[in-house]
């Protein structure tokens, strides 16, 4: 006669689901007076990392210069304008991308001069 041992084991198994990212959205519309610097934030609210971002202006990829600065973060970037003048004026966007897709937000820009 014998005797069995019986071993239970358990095991925990985590499921990690991946999802595209969701942007914070922006107003449609935004109005500045030239010569000063605004920053644009492009917040994610949701999704999984790691995040690319990209800035464009009127559909054109934006890269920095002495006046544009971008600073990208895990889970948020920031497009910086200083200096406005009134060619800054335009649709800006931003789109965050991971592994699995992609969001948008856009907002037009109007920059408006000094008016006596």
């Amino acid at each position: 006669f014998s005797l069995y041992q019986i071993y239970i084991v358990s095991f925990l198994i985590t499921v990690i689901t991946a999802s595209k990212p969701v942007i914070m959205k922006w107003n449609t519309k935004t109005v500045l007076s030239r010569n000063v610097s605004y920053p644009f934030s492009c917040a994610t609210v949701s999704g999984t990392p790691p995040f690319r971002y990209e800035w464009h202006k009127n559909g054109v990829s934006i890269t920095q210069t002495s006046r544009i600065l971008i600073q990208n973060f895990d889970s948020f970037s920031t497009l910086t304008l200083t200096k406005i003048v009134s060619d800054d004026s335009g649709e800006y966007s931003c789109r965050i991308h991971n592994l699995d897709g992609y969001d948008t937000t856009v907002t037009s820009l109007i920059v408006q001069g000094l008016f006596l």
